[in-house]
């Protein structure tokens, strides 16, 4: 169960928080993308070949750790840490003492996933996200992974494709920066359509999940979590809130 604050406060503070994300959204849009060479690393190439474009392209890049954004399980600290559906692939206790949470913008959070791991059949979906208007803010966190975690996220996030990505400090955020420091990272994004459901499928998000999900969100900030769950879609494009379950 996830305890909320008053949606009084939240709600006030959040309509101050949306007027700032928008003024940089535009920032982003018309002075830090235009000048940005996205990079692309497909989900069918080797890890280990992802990591050296990595390494070569210096995007990202720090120390010989990368930063990884998450926005969906790895938001949650013991699942980025102990995956349930495969331990062995959680990345290590020094990748998680870097975690910081980051908004990003142009991206929709979306249950378009599909996971045949569940038992219930009708709850299939999972994160996900699908580019979207570049006033469109996108809330997760960052870790810095060497190369042995980053091969483990390749691993987890299968049929996920590597984009790199500007982002800021969720701080930055709630400070209302006037000149934020931009930071660079790489996001798993899945476009193949082998691993997404229809939106006209009837499948809901897998609840379990969902619980794991909003628990690490919930842990972060209120304002962090108000604007998760905002921006947080079904497949059929519906918000997940308020939750219906199965």
């Amino acid at each position: 169960m996830i305890d909320l604050p008053p949606p009084k406060v939240v709600e006030e503070r959040q309509v101050d928080l949306n007027s700032y994300l928008l003024r940089l959204s535009k920032r982003f849009e018309f002075e830090i993308l235009p000048l940005f060479t996205q990079v692309q690393l497909k989900a069918h190439d080797d890890p280990h070949h992802r990591w050296n474009e990595i390494v070569r392209r210096k995007i990202a890049l720090r120390e010989g750790r990368v930063a990884i954004f998450g926005y969906g399980s790895l938001v949650n600290i013991d699942s980025a840490q102990t995956p349930r559906l495969n331990p062995t692939l959680g990345i290590s206790s020094e990748a998680i003492s870097t975690r910081r949470a980051s908004v990003t913008f142009g991206f929709k959070r979306l249950f378009n996933y599909v996971s045949n791991q569940n038992e219930i059949p009708l709850e299939k979906s999972m994160l996900n996200v699908t580019y979207a208007e570049a006033t469109v803010p996108l809330n997760g966190v960052l870790y810095d992974v060497n190369h042995e975690d980053f091969i483990k996220l390749c691993i987890r996030e299968k049929g996920y494709d590597l984009i790199s990505i500007p982002c800021v400090s969720w701080n930055s955020v709630l400070t209302q920066e006037a000149d934020p420091k931009i930071e660079w990272a790489y996001l798993f994004i899945c476009q193949d359509p082998n691993h997404l459901l229809h939106p006209n499928r009837p499948h809901l998000p897998i609840k379990r999940y969902v619980e794991v999900v909003f628990e690490g969100a919930n842990s972060l900030d209120p304002a962090f979590l108000s604007l998760f769950k905002n921006s947080t879609y079904r497949t059929d494009g519906r918000r997940l809130f308020p939750w219906q379950g199965s």
